[in-house]
């Protein structure tokens, strides 16, 4: 049985570009939202990662996200990741204590 599917989805919201992410972000689609966090840097934008509907986090995804913190930064871009308190991706990210790696909104 496949699990779920990971999909990145482009919008604008307050002048930022947001990239909502659902499914599952792992190794295998992790380049994904590499490719699609490269293509959204727009100086003078800030990014928006919207992990609130993702429904899996493996270290592969965290590595992307790290990634992307690179690259906005890279870039001179703001780049902060909407997460929900009790959301499966904060429960990771707070897990294996990277809070202070990644520029978290709730």
């Amino acid at each position: 049985m496949a699990g779920p599917t990971f999909a990145v989805s482009r919008g604008d919201a307050r002048g930022a570009v947001v990239l909502a992410l659902t499914g599952a972000l792992d190794a295998f689609t992790a380049p994904d939202l590499d490719a699609a966090v490269a293509a959204a840097l727009t100086p003078g934008r800030d990014l928006v990662l919207d992990l609130r509907e993702l429904e899996f986090l493996a270290a592969g995804g965290v590595r992307a996200l790290l990634r992307a913190v690179e690259s906005a930064g890279r870039a001179r871009v703001a780049l902060r990741i909407l997460v929900g308190e009790a959301q499966y991706a904060r429960i990771v990210i707070d897990r294996i204590d990277l809070d202070g790696l990644l520029p978290l909104a709730a």
